[in-house]
């Protein structure tokens, strides 16, 4: 299923070589980034992708089409990622797509994609480096490849090669930056240290780090984030911990011992003052989710003393690291791709505003599963493409933490609100519905920053 495809033509607006823009918006965007989608298909089956969990036909765009694309949006671009569901290396024209990008993007634009490395050997990597690539990221989850095999099946020893000798391109001058992505569940969180030393002795500088995102309950429970704030963590776990005092004094204890109905009591005054101070700071609170911090209490903490440990040894070994929260700040949220002026192009040339959007695909967050439909914002096969659907979503999404609910604090999202199932819109009246996205809130990462403006002479 498909949401309602979006009319995109307009004489005011249009979608061509002046880029994506509208001059008299009180709101104006302006393209600075895209994300071009090249393939589908991919030669490994990890366990968290959304390949593992949704039959997707192995897709590839076109050079036609590419080429079409570049000539109407990347002259103006600051940047291109080349990357999506697939491994982009698998595309049979890849060098060709890479002399395409840097014909029609302008001299300082940064080109980058994302790999699993395995098709990047020294001979086709030297053939990769001669079009100025401006950063590579490698996915890697572990430096065990015992452990690594099991979360991406298809890992093989000479990934690991392929790496260090990308470093040493790096290191050589020839490549702008370089980077492992690395996904963090509890099957690999105590192997994290280890990453980082596997960085600092084969010179890889930096590594952006991302949550599971959890399409299945099973992923779900390996996950290591509330979808709750701090505050709201430290609350559910003190009344939890009051619950299961009044249990014991009113079930339990008195079997054993005989004790004074004032001490029950006691503990009941308790946790009604801690209602009512809930009350009074109108703190946005689902009791409904004591069981979830309960279960994974002990791997937040846990993942708590990590994250600082890996700060410390990351600042020590003197490797770049960008850690996601385990708690959400509705406040703090940031649409990744508003926030960039960017778009996600599909290999049939849809034109998608993130990222989330592209296929469809389910998630469990908050006690429920969450069906994400494709949202189709237009076609690049249409030159005289209009951006209106663009610009009324920007200017929502580039203010999303007030103009968007949210609902990991909702009472409603673990009760079958009408607005959770999907992703057709909130209860503010928005089109699509970002109400639960674990982009916004920085769990799971979709786009990254360049560090420095180091690139190939």
């Amino acid at each position: 299923m498909e949401l309602p495809a979006v009319n995109l033509n307009s004489s005011h607006q249009v979608l061509g070589k002046s880029n994506i823009s509208a001059k008299n918006s009180s709101n104006p965007f302006e393209l600075k980034t895209l994300q071009v989608e090249i393939t589908t298909k991919c030669n490994f089956e990890c366990k968290m992708c959304l390949h593992a969990q949704n039959s997707l036909i192995s897709q590839e765009m076109s050079i036609d089409l590419f080429e079409k694309i570049a000539e109407s949006l990347f002259p103006t671009l600051e940047h291109l990622i080349l990357y999506g569901v697939g491994e982009p290396l698998t595309h049979p024209d890849f060098l060709s797509i890479l002399q395409i990008s840097r014909k029609f993007l302008p001299h300082k634009a940064k080109l980058e994609f994302t790999t699993n490395g395995s098709l990047l050997t020294s001979e086709y990597l030297n053939l990769i480096l001669q079009y100025h690539i401006d950063r590579i990221i490698v996915s890697i989850d572990s430096p065990f490849i015992a452990k690594i095999k099991q979360m991406r099946e298809g890992f093989t020893n000479e990934v690991f090669d392929n790496l260090i000798y990308l470093a040493n391109e790096y290191h050589a001058g020839k490549i702008g930056e370089i980077a492992i992505e690395t996904i963090i569940s509890k099957e690999n969180l105590y192997d994290l240290p280890f990453l980082i030393d596997f960085c600092s002795k084969n010179g890889i500088p930096q590594i952006f780090f991302s949550h599971l995102l959890p399409y299945t309950n099973d992923m779900e429970r390996k996950s290591i984030f509330l979808p709750i704030s701090e505050e709201a963590f430290r609350i559910l776990d003190e009344i939890g911990k009051i619950g299961w005092e009044i249990l014991d004094q009113i079930i339990l204890t008195p079997k054993y011992h005989k004790i004074l109905i004032a001490d029950k009591h006691s503990q009941i005054k308790k946790l009604l003052q801690t209602i009512e101070m809930i009350k009074n700071k109108e703190i946005e609170l689902d009791l409904h989710k004591i069981t979830d911090v309960q279960t994974k209490k002990y791997s937040i903490l846990e993942a708590k003393k990590m994250f600082t440990y890996l700060s410390e040894l990351a600042e020590q070994k003197r490797i770049k690291i960008d850690l996601p929260p385990l708690f959400a700040e509705s406040t703090k949220r940031e649409c990744p791709f508003a926030a960039r002026n960017a778009l996600f192009i599909t290999y049939d040339g849809s034109i998608i505003p993130c990222y989330n959007f592209g296929h469809e695909h389910s998630m469990i967050i908050n006690h429920h599963e969450r069906i994400i439909h494709p949202y189709i914002l237009g076609s690049i096969a249409d030159p005289e493409t209009s951006c209106k659907k663009v610009l009324e979503l920007h200017s929502i999404l580039t203010s999303i933490s007030t103009k968007v609910p949210y609902c990991g604090d909702c009472v409603y999202s673990t009760q079958n609100c009408y607005y959770i199932s999907d992703n057709t819109g909130d209860c503010y009246g928005n089109q699509p519905g970002c109400n639960e996205c674990p982009y916004s809130t920085g769990f799971v990462k979709c786009l990254f920053d360049f560090n420095s403006n180091r690139r190939k002479s």
